[in-house]
């Protein structure tokens, strides 16, 4: 409901700065009563169901949102930023937004020099979207958020607004295990995306090694 919506808005906007993603997870877990949180993978949908509500996605948040992180921190210090002056941030099915935040909090404290002049989020359901740019916007390194919906075909049409020469980071969190994922259209919009840049995707996902299409 658009209550729900305004609730939660205020709650993230309320968080203290600096904003830390583990802050969002706390929220949600206070939004969920103790009592249902042993349960809140189940009404998650398992982590690979489309989430389009408020309550929904505090339930994700709970259940997995500490999971999601900590790969994210695993593999980030893989990626070469050292030498970066600018980065191009797209998340890609960003849910709430936790792979851009976790990168960007990354970069705030290893690579401060390192401006992100740029985080696109593309999502699929409009709830996550919305929370994602609140989310995201949050963070001080984080210039010119856009948040795009999930239509391969309409962004192969339209592409994805970037600022010419400067690398680009794609990351996946999750998203390439949802059933229905376009590969090829998926690749061919990262290809446009990345042409005449240098261009680096981080994926990370369960791991499922003989079913997964990472």
């Amino acid at each position: 409901s658009s209550a729900s919506a305004d609730t939660e808005s205020l709650s993230i906007r309320a968080i203290p700065a600096p904003f830390r993603f583990s802050a969002a997870i706390d929220a949600a877990a206070a939004a969920v009563p103790y009592d249902m949180r042993r349960t809140s993978f189940r009404r998650a949908g398992r982590g690979v169901e489309i989430l389009d509500s408020d309550e929904r996605l505090n339930d994700y948040l709970v259940a997995y949102g500490e999971m999601h992180v900590a790969k994210l921190k695993r593999f980030l210090p893989s990626l070469p930023f050292a030498g970066m002056s600018t980065l191009a941030l797209v998340d890609w099915g960003c849910g709430q937004g936790l792979a851009a935040s976790i990168a960007l909090e990354y970069l705030r404290e290893e690579f401060p020099d390192v401006r992100v002049v740029c985080v696109r989020l593309v999502e699929i359901s409009e709830a996550a979207r919305k929370r994602a740019f609140e989310i995201v916007s949050r963070y001080e390194n984080a210039h010119d958020v856009r948040a795009y919906k999930w239509n391969l075909a309409s962004l192969s049409q339209s592409g994805i607004e970037l600022p010419p020469d400067i690398s680009v980071l794609h990351v996946f969190s999750n998203i390439l295990d949802v059933a229905g994922v376009e590969g090829e259209v998926l690749a061919s919009l990262i290809h446009q995306c990345s042409t005449g840049r240098d261009s680096y995707m981080l994926c990370v996902g369960p791991k499922r090694c003989s079913t997964s299409p990472i």
